[in-house]
């Protein structure tokens, strides 16, 4: 006696154990299947988006510095040009021209 059953009961149990889990498995695995492909999906598009977001954050700081640098050089040439019409020398012109 095997747990308190006939021999033939305990080999039909763990015949039907098996015969359960050949149908249950495939069963199993197809309905997770369905139920984890969208959340799967979505973590995919999610990780997409956040290297498409760092792509843009640093387009954008580009920009940024390009404008900057772009400011600083009108400011740089109002000045000079300020100065040419005083009559001064310019702010960026090197000490030989200063001299002469």
């Amino acid at each position: 006696m095997v747990f308190g059953m006939e021999p033939g009961q305990f080999a039909a149990l763990v015949a039907l154990f098996f015969i359960g889990s050949t149908i249950l498995m495939p069963v199993l695995a197809f309905s997770a299947r369905i139920a984890l492909k969208p959340v799967s999906e979505a973590l995919t598009r999610l990780r997409q988006n956040s290297d498409e977001a760092i792509l843009q954050d640093r387009r954008i700081a580009l920009l940024e510095a390009e404008v900057h640098m772009l400011n600083n050089a009108v400011q740089h040439m109002a000045e000079d040009d300020f100065r040419r019409q005083l009559g001064m020398p310019s702010a960026s012109s090197s000490p030989v021209e200063r001299r002469v």
